[in-house]
């Protein structure tokens, strides 16, 4: 890796990478309809909606009460499960 003295430095450096880049064809390729790299880059992506999540890391921990005030059956249901 490059040590770089300015930030000018760097971008010259990036110009200079940018300009080695180039588009690369083959004449026997069967696919058609490929856009260029340029082109294919300008796409627009479609705005979706933000998913909701039941759970909020932001929100304090809600603590739930059983009212029957029986054990829990978590050591029954590890057995079953093995």
């Amino acid at each position: 890796m490059e040590n770089f003295k300015s930030y000018e430095d760097f971008c010259e450096y990036l110009n200079t990478m940018v300009d080695q880049v180039r588009d690369i064809r083959h004449s026997s390729a069967t696919r058609k309809n490929i856009p260029p790299a340029g082109i294919a880059a300008q796409g627009r992506v479609p705005k979706e909606k933000k998913p909701v999540y039941a759970y909020n890391p932001h929100l304090p921990p809600r603590l739930l009460f059983d009212p029957s005030g029986r054990a829990d059956r978590l050591n029954e249901l590890l057995i079953l499960i093995h």
